[in-house]
Parts: C-alpha cells; structure tokens; sequence
C-alpha cells in the first residue's frame, strides 16, 4: 500500500512538473487570470511604447504611455519605445495577475563643436568596440547612458580642385560620458 502512495506521489510530481508554473493570486476569479499587468518607465513622461504580440498567436498591439500601468492579456510581447531621435526595444513576458515593470534605460544627448560642422563626420564607439552611431558634427544625437570614445574625421581647411586628394584628420577623445538628460558638449580644434 505505501509503495502504491510512493509511486503515485511520484508520477504526480513528474507530471506537474511538465507544466508551467505561475504564481496567481489565488482568490482571483478564473477571467481575471487570462491578463497581467504592464507599466513602463522611460526618461520622458511623453514617450510611448508599443507592445506587439509574440506568442501565442493572435494578441493584438498595445500601445502605452510612459507612467501608465495597464491590464494586458498574457503571452509574450515585444516592446517598441520611440523617443527623440532613437528607438529602443526589449521583450516583454507577462503573467496572469501579475505585474511586468519595464524600464527603460535613461539617455542623454550629444553635441560635438568642430570647426566645419557640415564637412566633419562623428563616430561614436561602444566600450566593446561596436560603431554606435555616426552622423555630421552639425546635428545632436540621443544615445543611451555609458561611456563611449568618439572618433571624428576632420574635413580639409579649404576646398580643393576635383583631381587632388581629400585628407581627411582623425582626432579621438575616449571616456566620454553621456548621462541621463543632459547634453555632453565635446569641442575639437584643429
């Protein structure tokens, strides 16, 4: 008889395993377990996310506003958030009755002064040596928070004849900062 109890105990055990387990709130009515809840946080409160549906098939896109919490159903989304001059995404899972808390990481800007901002070209460099971003010296470029080396190719003083060659000078600044809702200034002179 106790072998009988062991051995089913044990088949139970195995079998539940097999399934996904979540934590639900255990006095909630059965329809409230199909949805979660999503909040998102992002630097500006005018920032807007959209959460378009991964799995299971069929889940509709949500869109959210920074601060706002909102029931969604459950399943696995991704998470678009656009903002001033970049776009960030992350997968997103949510679980009945649950709350799913995205934040997204702060970003602040970058201005680099040079003497022919229309000619000269920013490179920005990821600590694992990636190209972040590249863009004239003229504009202001969104990135997120961290520490970045710029490469920048200073264009020729005077213009030159169509057969002579264009040198173009690299300068680099390493550690450069980029903190949350500020505008790091670099100014490179020849």
């Amino acid at each position: 008889m106790m072998k009988r109890r062991r051995i089913f105990a044990l088949t139970a055990i195995l079998f539940l395993m097999g399934f996904k387990a979540y934590a639900l709130d255990p006095v909630a009515p059965k329809e409230e377990r199909a949805y979660g809840f999503v909040t998102l946080e992002s630097p500006l409160s005018s920032d807007v996310g959209t959460m378009t549906g991964v799995a299971p098939a069929g889940l509709s896109p949500v869109t959210i506003k920074s601060g706002d919490m909102m029931r969604v159903p459950v399943g696995e989304y991704t998470l678009t958030v656009k903002m001033q001059g970049y776009t960030w995404t992350s997968p997103v899972s949510v679980t009945p009755t649950e709350l799913t808390a995205v934040v997204v990481p702060g970003y602040g800007n970058l201005k680099v002064s040079t003497p022919n901002p229309t000619i000269d070209m920013v490179e920005v460099w990821s600590t694992d040596n990636r190209v972040v971003a590249s863009f004239p010296a003229s504009e202001l470029r969104t990135l997120p928070v961290g520490t970045y080396s710029l490469k920048l190719k200073l264009g020729p003083d005077v213009y030159v004849q169509s057969k002579q060659k264009v040198v173009m000078r690299d300068v680099v600044r390493a550690n450069v900062q980029i903190l949350p809702n500020e505008t790091r200034r670099v100014a490179v002179y020849k």
